[in-house]
């Protein structure tokens, strides 16, 4: 009996999550501390093309991953206005995976900085699934058009002459919890914040064509 492939696949299997649970706990040692992630991606489009993805709340959907809709609160009174997008406003973001409804689940986040057209920031609330919660605490993230900038000196590429005047920029920054989240934060930190990220930096990078794409209900455009 204990020689059958059965038993012999259940014991390896049970060495191999033992050996990654324990690389993890060794790995995940050592006190809590912050993650800090950031990215930037090109756009052909100019900052003032971008700039409309941040100042309409029905355009959010366009450069989100999977967000169904988005409604602003002042206090506990809805914001009818989609345009009225205020610092200290509660943002509540319905996710829901394409074709997985039974996975919805709400982010609700407070509405730390809005600089209009240009950035807004968020401060994570509450996750109606407790995954986030669980792992990392004081989640800040934002996200912010502008135009590409060309230094030389540093040996930057010009995007610009390149055809890419435009870039699309987010940050984000939250404290470990838990082994788990110590040891993604510091071996996997970029996948890890990714993961947490919300927005699609490459979808806002091409925000015209998403628009165009989710009202016509085609799959979003990367290119």
């Amino acid at each position: 009996m204990l020689n059958s492939p059965k038993t012999r696949l259940g014991l390896k299997v049970f060495i191999f999550l033992a050996i990654i649970g324990g690389f993890i706990a060794w790995g995940g040692r050592g006190p809590d501390y912050q993650i800090q992630w950031s990215r930037q991606v090109p756009s052909k489009l100019s900052a003032s093309e971008l700039s409309g993805a941040l100042l309409d709340t029905r355009n959010w959907t366009a450069f989100h991953h999977a967000l169904k809709s988005v409604k602003l609160y002042r206090g506990e009174t809805p914001v009818k206005n989609p345009q009225e997008i205020e610092k200290g406003m509660i943002a509540v973001f319905e996710i829901e995976p394409t074709g997985r409804e039974w996975k919805r689940y709400r982010v609700r986040s407070e509405i730390t900085e809005v600089v209009p057209g240009v950035k807004l920031g968020f401060k994570l609330l509450e996750d109606s699934t407790g995954k986030t919660t669980r792992m990392i605490d004081g989640l800040e993230w934002s996200v912010s058009v502008g135009e590409n900038a060309y230094d030389k000196s540093a040996g930057h590429s010009d995007l610009r002459a390149a055809g890419y005047p435009g870039v699309a920029m987010g940050e984000a920054k939250a404290f470990t919890l838990n082994r788990r989240a110590r040891f993604f934060g510091r071996y996997a930190a970029k996948i890890f914040m990714n993961q947490i990220y919300q927005i699609d930096l490459v979808r806002l990078a091409n925000y015209e064509a998403n628009v165009e794409a989710k009202k016509g209900g085609f799959a979003p455009v990367y290119q």
